[in-house]
């Protein structure tokens, strides 16, 4: 018997705004995260130092614990004794016992995000931040909130800070629009089953000849110097302008094909494995896997519904009349002996289509409209 998916009609969106912070208050927020750093550091050192004298493990309620108690005998209070980086910490342990990856201690540019364990640190107040313990900062509302933020974020990036807020949102009712079957390549971003080609911008491989122009100069640079920091701050901002540069290209093209379509098939791709191949650089540059994901809670939040098949042999099936016919990779044109005669990325995505309409007839693996989410809206 086939189990239907739990209903709920609202999905959680993350929307995120920089922050204008005064020179005092950009000293309060790294200070506030170094506090967090530390407390992080030595809670992990604890958990360590415990297990291996005692084989027992210290958890979350157990430090937190230990936090209170600090409060009660009188410390100053500082953000150290906030309880968010120790979430974080159990969070890294729960993920070590699930996947493996044991957590690590966090050196100062691995750790960039200040957390809030409730919603009582943090306010919007007349279109500033307000912080607890670092008071009104101006924020850039380039775009209006949609509802009453839940939970803030702070984070570093570069040399500014942005505040990301988590507010929940109503979906739309589901939708009547035309169904597309999409096939993510290399030479093209996406191929549509209505013969539409996506450009793949390759953001990272037109900035490789600066990128390697300055990662040259930072390793002519003398460590602890001056200019090696600023060199070092060039080249992140330059890895930022890529990054940012491939998501606002991926949004623009989420954005258009839910507006467009109801129901969207794409193939569930090994896109981890495909990264480790000898094509890492051109995967991880088209980043198929966040273009899914924007996909995925667009459509949910438009009333669409987003799909994933079986990838095999969707290039080498021909969607007229099922033959399976291989191709070499240079062969760019579909032809099969019933008369069909295709470009192979949209015969591909046309084969897609066709494997989600058969298995959407069970529901099986579909994440639409009623699926609770919570992804990044772009800035």
């Amino acid at each position: 018997m086939t189990q239907n998916p739990v209903v709920s009609d609202t999905v959680f969106l993350t929307y995120r705004y920089r922050l204008l912070p005064t020179k005092a208050q950009h000293g309060r927020l790294r200070a506030a995260l170094e506090h967090s750093r530390q407390l992080y550091n030595a809670a992990l050192e604890e958990r360590i130092d415990c297990y291996r004298k005692t084989g027992k493990g210290r958890t979350y309620f157990d430090q937190t614990a230990a936090l209170t108690q600090l409060r009660q005998d009188g410390t100053p209070y500082s953000w150290s004794m906030e309880a968010a980086p120790l979430k974080a910490l159990d969070l890294a342990y729960k993920a070590f016992f699930k996947r493996g990856g044991f957590p690590r201690f966090k050196g100062r540019d691995w750790f960039k995000t200040i957390r809030f364990g409730d919603a009582t640190g943090w306010a919007i107040d007349g279109g500033k931040f307000r912080a607890k313990g670092i008071g009104k900062m101006r924020l850039h509302m380039h775009r209006p909130l949609p509802g009453k933020p839940k939970i803030a974020r702070i984070k570093r990036d570069g040399r500014h800070w942005y505040v990301s807020l988590v507010v929940e949102v109503e979906c739309a009712a589901a939708n009547d629009r035309p169904s597309v079957g999409i096939d993510a390549g290399l030479n093209t971003l996406a191929a549509l089953s209505t013969g539409e080609m996506i450009d793949n911008v390759r953001p990272y491989m037109r900035a490789m000849r600066k990128l390697r122009v300055k990662q040259r100069a930072l390793a002519r640079c003398k460590r602890g110097s001056k200019r090696r920091g600023k060199v070092k701050s060039a080249l992140a901002a330059a890895h930022l302008k890529i990054r940012r540069t491939r998501d606002t290209h991926l949004h623009q093209v989420s954005a258009s094909i839910t507006n467009r379509f109801g129901m969207i098939a794409v193939e569930a791709l090994n896109v981890k494995g495909l990264a480790a191949s000898n094509l890492a650089r051109s995967v991880r540059d088209a980043s198929w896997a966040t273009l899914f994901d924007f996909l995925r809670y667009k459509a949910e939040r438009a009333g669409g519904r987003f799909v994933q098949v079986d990838p095999r042999y969707t290039s080498q099936t021909c969607p007229e009349c099922g033959v399976i016919e291989p191709k070499a990779l240079s062969q760019r044109e579909h032809r099969c002996p019933c008369g069909c005669v295709e470009d192979r990325d949209v015969a591909a995505a046309k084969v897609v289509l066709l494997r989600a309409v058969v298995q959407d007839r069970g529901k099986p693996n579909v994440v639409g409209n009623g699926v609770r989410a919570s992804r990044k809206v772009a800035a």
